[in-house]
């Protein structure tokens, strides 16, 4: 990006300049065999016929060097660290004895989708296995991942060791402790809640109980990778919403123990093809499938001042319903449209004084989760709150959602959101509200008016925003492009995969060698800064 300060004309004097003098030093990225079987330009030609192409057709082969530069060394870090997990290895297989879990599946209220039991079968392989598992569980709103975590729970019970489930927020933690206390309540299983929220006093008589074996599984926030938590033994590490923490972090907790199964959830999910580039050091399972039937949320696109949004709070509190209301902030700044809290509550707050009430990050821990409890027992009517809400908030009784300045959310995010409401089976409304011009294009969000797939969601919305934003990469571990787009430069991926399987067979190769000690020196130094997010 060009810096605000310095003039386009003056920048690329800069570039010209700095490419003239130092442009010795520009040596070739990727071995010359490549180079040379994909007709690529040598990196110093490529830079240099990006920033001063003489026509369209030497801009786009300057790009496309870039890119697959860019795309063989992301495939072969994937790779590297794929094989690094796999040489991880418990002392012994473990036996797990499956007729249990079978029974376990067998006396649950209700039955398991073909993609649970296919997840469930294959997490089970996986933790039964030598190489310590190193799993994604991807799955839409609704398609069962923590039923599926549970009883990936109850397995690494039935083996004697203690399971840990981390979740990004406070609220999200305790409605994760609420069903998987719920899910063992028959059964001889101790389950604690770890939270940041907690007194000092409940903190430590938690930690003691973990430390002395105590405690079998354990649920709670970033307090579970805390420098006081030891664990007896620790065998299965789940983290949900895995995206919004770092590497460091799920490092932390997997090395909580000596051989520690990790298992990673995501409720973004993404087409297969797509999971194979982005997550090629994870062994994926995917739920696409629904327990019941696909949720009925009937979505909506209107103009800041339409009197059909009103209505529709009407039409809900008529029914018993409860009605969700979010916004992009909390109080109004500048002359900007965004709608916050403050503004949408006083708004609001004249015709359902008290019905209504509000939630967001800066209110104190207990004061969040006081108001989510007079939620779920329908003491408050109208929540309206921040994107807080858009992780696993579970209230069956919602049935309307407003989302203000609708425009400010990424469509994944409005999809979370959506997966708020009509979790009790019944039909749900969803309203996407902004400011729209006459003749303004509203068409980004018109698309989530037809379309309640996750997985085309997730696509088109990594086609718009571009993976780094949609995926929060730099949180997430996952380098971010310069040149590369994951979605409309996916075949580029198929190719690098095959050329990185190449190079794994033939590191005898001087070339092939070098290029690869250079990946892994780069792999094994990644800056892994803690980054935070409860």
């Amino acid at each position: 990006h060009i810096p605000s300060l310095i003039q386009p004309t003056n920048y690329r004097k800069l570039v010209k300049r700095t490419l003239e003098e130092y442009g010795m030093y520009i040596n070739n990225v990727i071995p010359d065999y490549l180079i040379e079987k994909y007709v690529l330009l040598s990196h110093k030609d490529a830079i240099l016929k990006a920033h001063f192409p003489k026509d369209n057709k030497e801009l786009s082969l300057a790009l496309r060097t870039l890119k697959f530069e860019e795309c063989l060394e992301y495939c072969l870090k994937n790779k590297i660290i794929r094989n690094q997990n796999k040489a991880l290895v418990k002392n012994n297989e473990v036996e797990i004895d499956t007729d249990k879990i079978n029974e376990f599946i067998k006396n649950l209220e209700y039955k398991l989708t073909k993609d649970q039991v296919q997840s469930i079968r294959e997490i089970v392989t996986d933790m039964k296995n030598r190489s310590l598992m190193y799993r994604l569980l991807q799955g839409d709103v609704g398609t069962g991942k923590t039923l599926v975590a549970g009883i990936a729970m109850y397995a690494n019970y039935l083996r004697k060791r203690q399971g840990v489930l981390m979740a990004p927020t406070d609220a999200l933690a305790r409605q994760h402790f609420d069903n998987i206390s719920k899910l063992f309540k028959n059964y001889d299983i101790n389950v604690s809640l770890l939270v940041g929220s907690m007194s000092t006093k409940e903190k430590n008589e938690v930690l003691e109980k973990i430390r002395n074996g105590e405690v079998d599984v354990i649920i709670g926030t970033h307090a579970v990778f805390s420098a006081s938590s030891e664990y007896f033994s620790l065998g299965l590490a789940i983290i949900d919403e895995q995206h919004r923490f770092g590497v460091n972090q799920r490092n932390l907790l997997a090395n909580k123990g000596e051989e520690v199964d990790l298992l990673l959830m995501s409720a973004t999910p993404i087409p297969r093809t797509l999971s194979l580039s982005i997550y090629g050091d994870l062994d994926v399972s995917t739920l696409e499938t629904f327990p019941n039937k696909r949720r009925d949320v009937k979505t909506l696109v209107l103009d800041y001042n339409s009197s059909r949004i009103e209505g529709m709070i009407d039409y809900c509190l008529s029914k018993e319903k409860q009605v969700f209301i979010v916004c992009p902030k909390i109080k109004s700044k500048g002359a900007n449209n965004d709608s916050s809290v403050e503004e949408i509550v006083e708004k609001y707050s004249r015709k359902y004084a008290e019905l209504i009430s509000s939630l967001h990050g800066k209110m104190k821990n207990d004061e969040k989760v006081e108001i989510l409890r007079k939620f779920k027992e329908k003491e408050i009517k109208i929540l309206v709150a921040t994107s807080i809400i858009e992780l696993g908030i579970d209230i069956k009784s919602a049935t309307g959602i407003i989302i203000y300045s609708a425009n400010s959310f990424g469509l994944a995010s409005l999809h979370q959101l959506r997966g708020r409401v009509g979790r009790d089976g019944e039909s749900a409304y969803c309203i996407l509200v902004d400011h729209f011009e006459e003749g303004e294009d509203d068409s980004r969000l018109k698309f989530l008016e037809t379309c309640s797939d996750g997985f085309r969601i997730a696509e088109e919305d990594m086609r718009l925003r571009g993976p780094g934003d949609f995926m929060g990469i730099e949180q997430s571990g996952f380098p971010s492009f310069n040149c590369l787009n994951i979605v409309s430069d996916f075949k580029m991926f198929e190719v690098a995969r095959n050329e990185v399987q190449f190079m794994m067979n033939n590191l005898d190769d001087k070339d092939i060698a070098h290029y690869y000690d250079k990946i892994m020196t780069i792999t094994n130094n990644l800056d892994m800064q803690m980054k935070l997010f409860d």
